[in-house]
């Protein structure tokens, strides 16, 4: 078993994708969550993302994620984002929503000039 997994991690990750154990726990995956994205729903072009690349080879079902072909594109345009230094989407909208607090003060400091 353990040659076979050294085996399995020393492939190209492309012919690694083609092997009959990848296939048997892609299935697995995507039997475990019922053929759909994780993120949206969508049970179509789903594919399987690898959350964690440590255990390339043998997989626990948690190192996956099933994802349509949009989600997994991305996750993976997230990913680059982080890893170029980029701030993520959801940085991004953090950084410019504000409180109804901080919204109600605006508002009244936008209004003194017009109320006065």
């Amino acid at each position: 078993m353990w040659e076979e997994v050294d085996y399995l991690k020393k492939l190209p990750y492309g012919l690694y994708l083609c092997s009959q154990w990848w296939g048997c726990v892609r299935r697995a995956k995507i039997r475990e969550v019922g053929h759909k994205c994780e993120k949206c729903g969508f049970k179509h072009e789903i594919e399987v993302h690898h959350k964690t690349y440590e255990r390339l080879g043998d997989e626990r079902l948690s190192d996956l994620e099933v994802l349509c072909a949009r989600c997994h594109n991305d996750e993976h345009v997230e990913l680059l984002k982080v890893k170029i230094g980029q701030p993520s989407e959801r940085e991004i909208l953090r950084s410019i929503m504000i409180t109804e607090d901080d919204y109600k003060k605006r508002f009244l400091s936008s209004m003194e000039g017009v109320m006065s």
